[in-house]
Protein backbone atom coordinates (compact mmCIF):
# COMPACT_ATOMS: atom_id res chain seq x y z
CA UNK A 1 0.00 0.00 0.00
CA UNK A 2 1.47 3.34 -0.97
CA UNK A 3 1.80 6.25 1.45
CA UNK A 4 -1.13 8.24 0.00
CA UNK A 5 -3.55 5.30 0.31
CA UNK A 6 -2.36 4.59 3.84
CA UNK A 7 -2.95 8.22 4.85
CA UNK A 8 -6.42 8.18 3.26
CA UNK A 9 -7.30 4.98 5.11
CA UNK A 10 -6.07 6.52 8.37
CA UNK A 11 -8.22 9.65 7.85
CA UNK A 12 -11.27 7.75 6.61
CA UNK A 13 -11.23 5.53 9.67
CA UNK A 14 -11.66 8.55 11.96
CA UNK A 15 -15.37 8.57 12.63
CA UNK A 16 -15.55 10.28 15.99
CA UNK A 17 -16.54 13.98 16.02
CA UNK A 18 -13.76 16.54 16.04
CA UNK A 19 -14.29 19.99 17.62
CA UNK A 20 -12.81 22.58 15.24
CA UNK A 21 -14.13 25.65 17.07
CA UNK A 22 -10.69 26.35 18.56
CA UNK A 23 -9.17 26.97 15.11
CA UNK A 24 -12.23 28.57 13.51
CA UNK A 25 -13.50 32.13 13.43
CA UNK A 26 -16.59 32.71 15.59
CA UNK A 27 -19.41 34.82 14.13
CA UNK A 28 -18.87 37.75 16.47
CA UNK A 29 -15.28 38.05 15.19
CA UNK A 30 -16.15 37.80 11.50
CA UNK A 31 -16.29 40.63 9.06
CA UNK A 32 -19.63 40.27 7.31
CA UNK A 33 -21.40 41.60 4.26
CA UNK A 34 -25.10 42.33 4.10
CA UNK A 35 -27.33 41.71 1.10
CA UNK A 36 -27.44 44.92 -0.91
CA UNK A 37 -24.68 47.36 -1.71
CA UNK A 38 -21.19 46.28 -0.70
CA UNK A 39 -19.52 48.01 2.26
CA UNK A 40 -16.14 49.10 0.87
CA UNK A 41 -14.58 49.19 4.35
CA UNK A 42 -15.41 45.52 4.94
CA UNK A 43 -13.88 44.48 1.60
CA UNK A 44 -10.72 46.52 2.21
CA UNK A 45 -10.30 45.07 5.71
CA UNK A 46 -10.91 41.54 4.43
CA UNK A 47 -8.28 41.98 1.73
CA UNK A 48 -5.83 43.51 4.21
CA UNK A 49 -6.29 40.54 6.54
CA UNK A 50 -5.98 38.13 3.59
CA UNK A 51 -9.45 36.66 4.00
CA UNK A 52 -10.78 34.94 0.93
CA UNK A 53 -14.42 34.51 2.02
CA UNK A 54 -16.94 36.69 3.84
CA UNK A 55 -20.18 35.57 5.51
CA UNK A 56 -23.28 37.18 4.00
CA UNK A 57 -26.23 38.19 6.17
CA UNK A 58 -29.63 39.52 5.16
CA UNK A 59 -31.12 42.68 6.69
CA UNK A 60 -32.48 40.74 9.67
CA UNK A 61 -29.10 39.14 10.45
CA UNK A 62 -30.01 35.77 8.96
CA UNK A 63 -27.00 33.95 7.50
CA UNK A 64 -27.29 33.47 3.74
CA UNK A 65 -23.86 31.91 3.10
CA UNK A 66 -20.37 33.04 2.20
CA UNK A 67 -19.03 34.89 -0.83
CA UNK A 68 -15.51 35.30 -2.19
CA UNK A 69 -13.84 38.58 -1.25
CA UNK A 70 -12.67 38.92 -4.87
CA UNK A 71 -16.28 38.71 -6.06
CA UNK A 72 -17.40 41.31 -3.50
CA UNK A 73 -14.57 43.56 -4.73
CA UNK A 74 -15.75 43.06 -8.32
CA UNK A 75 -19.31 44.06 -7.38
CA UNK A 76 -17.96 47.08 -5.53
CA UNK A 77 -15.94 48.16 -8.59
CA UNK A 78 -19.00 47.75 -10.81
CA UNK A 79 -21.25 49.65 -8.38
CA UNK A 80 -23.51 46.60 -8.15
CA UNK A 81 -25.36 45.27 -5.14
CA UNK A 82 -25.11 41.74 -3.80
CA UNK A 83 -28.45 40.13 -4.54
CA UNK A 84 -29.95 37.48 -2.25
CA UNK A 85 -30.35 35.12 -5.23
CA UNK A 86 -26.75 35.58 -6.40
CA UNK A 87 -25.26 32.19 -7.32
CA UNK A 88 -21.89 33.31 -5.91
CA UNK A 89 -23.30 33.02 -2.37
CA UNK A 90 -22.37 29.57 -1.13
CA UNK A 91 -24.02 27.95 1.87
CA UNK A 92 -22.41 24.71 3.02
CA UNK A 93 -23.50 23.73 6.52
CA UNK A 94 -22.17 20.75 8.45
CA UNK A 95 -22.56 19.55 12.02
CA UNK A 96 -20.70 21.52 14.66
CA UNK A 97 -18.45 18.55 15.47
CA UNK A 98 -18.15 16.62 12.21
CA UNK A 99 -16.03 13.55 11.59
CA UNK A 100 -12.72 14.69 10.12
CA UNK A 101 -13.38 13.01 6.77
CA UNK A 102 -16.71 14.87 6.44
CA UNK A 103 -14.98 18.21 7.00
CA UNK A 104 -12.14 17.43 4.59
CA UNK A 105 -14.58 16.24 1.93
CA UNK A 106 -16.67 19.40 2.20
CA UNK A 107 -13.58 21.63 2.12
CA UNK A 108 -12.49 19.88 -1.06
CA UNK A 109 -15.74 21.11 -2.67
CA UNK A 110 -16.26 24.46 -0.94
CA UNK A 111 -13.90 27.30 0.04
CA UNK A 112 -15.53 27.56 3.46
CA UNK A 113 -17.95 25.64 5.62
CA UNK A 114 -20.32 26.84 8.29
CA UNK A 115 -20.68 24.75 11.41
CA UNK A 116 -24.33 24.35 12.34
CA UNK A 117 -25.21 24.69 15.99
CA UNK A 118 -28.66 23.09 16.15
CA UNK A 119 -31.63 24.97 14.69
CA UNK A 120 -30.24 28.41 15.56
CA UNK A 121 -27.45 28.33 12.99
CA UNK A 122 -28.88 30.99 10.76
CA UNK A 123 -29.19 33.45 13.64
CA UNK A 124 -26.87 32.02 16.24
CA UNK A 125 -23.26 30.99 16.23
CA UNK A 126 -21.47 29.98 13.10
CA UNK A 127 -17.84 29.55 12.28
CA UNK A 128 -15.98 29.20 9.02
CA UNK A 129 -12.80 27.49 8.03
CA UNK A 130 -11.30 28.53 4.73
CA UNK A 131 -9.18 26.29 2.57
CA UNK A 132 -6.67 27.24 -0.10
Amino acid sequence: MNEQNRMYNDVSSISYPVDFRRISTPRESCLTLTIGYIDEGVVVRAQGQRFDQLPVLDDSGLLRGVVAVEYAHHLLDQGQALDESDQAINLCEIDEQPPLLTLLTQLSHHRAVIFATSTTVRRGTFVTIGSH
